[in-house]
């Protein structure tokens, strides 16, 4: 690739600058980068004058950047702390206790409320400390970076949940391929199944009867927990990312040992961190018999029930901002009428995820899904009207008329909090 740049000319008219830039603003950044590469590998060793990387090339990809721009949905994975968990679920960052703060390594973000719990708190994700403490004197006040792009990302969920929400049901499971690593959509993720089927909390499992070393599983088909898999966006991986060409694991210091009879089809590395893998330190968990470490990754899409089981670790993070954003609404009457939605949309959806994943396919989910549809209708009605003002607030007629004086109240009492 150095060698085709240094034949270029910067001065000439080229635009490939300008989409790599705009690429990386939309999170689209791995995928612009592979197209890139693909394009330089096919020149070989042609001998190029101009710029072979054409707008038009890039142009389905950005299109499709643009498209998933609008309404956000595969950076939902961003606007949660992975360290603070209430009832199962990641919490929600806000502009009070869970500001998201920005770790000085990776970039990910946690929120305030976690770091001032623990003064030696480590990145959920990098594992480095969020301050150094020996560089901190005595009764000095730390420093947090707060991400405001963050609160901006979630303010605008909290505004479009409706929609939000109704593109999620709709979507296939690519539009959710979002990689935390590189902080990029990628349409190719994997998860480390060595790892996994050694978890106590493990996303995959193989045949449930049957209780052996984990070499073994390598030959039998692979299945997703359904209770499992409300941690698995920080479990994934994408298969270009920086880290993982860099080697960056945290097994490397086990040594690559693997026995020729371990080289298989799951032959990528892993980057998962220990700490949020495991309970030890050490490789001791893993069989005295088995070689150390068999670090091994698998597609996401060879597995079976990919489609739902994307759905299925997305649907608490979506609920969480649905409710978010409705419990920001002032009017009380319609704040209880939409969280009676919620609470239906809610359970109705988990029990059709629930069998779809059972592959228990019944004769009424197709009825199912259609009340879930026009659950999401009322839903969007309610929703839009809400936004748009197009009736009065209930609550200031009842005032109104419960104190039958001639005070004039305001009519719309429900307006959103301002961004």
């Amino acid at each position: 690739m150095e060698k085709q740049l240094s034949l270029l000319d910067e001065q000439r008219n080229c635009s490939c600058r300008e989409v790599w830039n705009e690429m990386h603003s939309l999170y689209f950044g791995n995928q612009i980068e592979k197209k890139f590469i693909e394009i330089i590998n096919q020149l070989e060793n042609v001998v190029v004058s101009e710029c072979p990387l054409f707008a038009e090339v890039f142009q389905e990809t950005r299109n499709k950047a643009l498209e998933a721009s609008k309404i956000k949905l595969f950076k939902i994975y961003t606007v949660f702390c992975w360290n603070c968990d209430r009832k199962g679920i990641c919490c929600l960052f806000d502009n009070l206790e869970r500001q998201p703060c920005i770790c000085s390594g990776c970039k990910m973000t946690t929120c305030m409320e976690c770091l001032k719990i623990n003064a030696n708190y480590k990145c959920f994700h990098c594992g480095n400390r969020c301050f150094d403490t020996q560089y901190l004197d005595f009764g000095t006040e730390r420093r947090y970076n707060v991400d405001e792009s963050v609160l901006d990302l979630v303010e605008f969920y909290k505004t479009n949940c409706a929609e939000l929400f109704e593109k999620w049901w709709t979507c296939k499971a690519s539009e959710l391929s979002f990689c935390l690593s590189c902080s990029s959509y990628s349409d190719s993720l994997e998860v480390c199944a060595f790892c996994e089927l050694s978890h106590r909390m493990n996303v995959l499992r193989s045949n449930r009867k049957m209780y052996c070393s984990a070499q073994y599983h390598q030959n039998m088909p692979l299945f997703f927990n359904f209770s499992n898999l409300k941690t698995f966006p920080i479990r994934w991986q994408c298969s270009d990312c920086n880290k993982r060409l860099e080697a960056n694991w945290d097994h490397k210091y086990c040594g690559d040992n693997r026995s020729a009879k371990w080289i298989g089809n799951w032959n990528r590395g892993c980057n998962h961190l220990l700490t949020r893998l495991y309970d030890t330190k050490t490789c001791s968990s893993y069989e005295q018999n088995a070689d150390k470490c068999e670090y091994n990754a698998i597609d996401l899409k060879d597995i079976r029930n990919y489609q739902s089981a994307m759905k299925v670790a997305t649907m608490g993070l979506i609920f969480r901002i649905l409710k978010s954003g409705i419990e920001s609404v002032q009017c009380n009457s319609r704040r209880i009428k939409l969280l009676k939605i919620y609470g239906m949309l809610k359970c109705q959806t988990r029990y059709y995820f629930k069998k779809l994943m059972d592959d228990r396919v019944l004769s009424k989910m197709d009825k199912l899904s259609d009340n879930i549809n026009e659950l999401i209708g009322k839903l969007k009605l309610e929703w839009t009207s809400l936004k748009n003002h197009e009736t009065e607030c209930t609550c200031t007629i009842s005032r109104s008329h419960s104190e039958d004086s001639g005070d004039c109240f305001e009519s719309y009492c429900c307006l959103f909090p301002t961004m």
